[in-house]
């Protein structure tokens, strides 16, 4: 799974697409393996291990599975932002996101007191942020223009 150089995949738009693809394949059944084991683990392991006083725990671990799932599966491309020039974008796609987690889960958990439903607004938020930013990853790759860079930049 190893990228190539960044002036490679700078120079290389329909390669960093197909690279891109072939990256996203190899991430999701890691991701969701991972994924699943720990809703599991959330599900009918924690409580068995540590008994009956983890219940609530367990619950938030099985539902922080499905924002663990979609970040395991896009934070590992997100290295490509930089790459084809969009750090300003990435900051602000994670400061977004941040801010959006941060603004919902206090709302929720000073509305409900309820840590169950912070936890599943947390992992919804995670989910569709990272969601949110792999769409915008791949609409950017999409427009990458190498040709754009300075001459030094270019390497082939």
């Amino acid at each position: 799974m190893a990228l190539k150089t960044s002036s490679a995949i700078r120079s290389e738009v329909p390669e960093l697409k197909a690279q891109m693809r072939r990256h996203t394949a190899e991430l999701l059944p890691i991701a969701f393996i991972a994924s699943l084991l720990m809703l599991m683990l959330g599900l009918f392991g924690l409580e068995a291990v540590l008994g009956p006083g983890w219940n609530e725990a367990a619950m938030v671990l099985a539902i922080l599975s499905f924002g663990m799932f979609a970040q395991l599966a896009v934070s590992p491309q997100t290295v490509i932002f930089p790459l084809i020039r969009c750090e300003q974008l990435q900051l602000h796609l994670e400061l977004a996101k941040t801010l959006l987690l941060f603004a919902t889960t206090f709302l929720v958990g000073w509305t409900t007191q309820s840590l169950m439903w912070m936890t599943i607004v947390a992992s919804v938020i995670l989910f569709a942020g990272y969601l949110a930013t792999i769409f915008v990853l791949l609409r950017r790759v999409d427009g990458w223009d190498a040709s754009r860079l300075p001459r030094e930049d270019r390497s082939h």
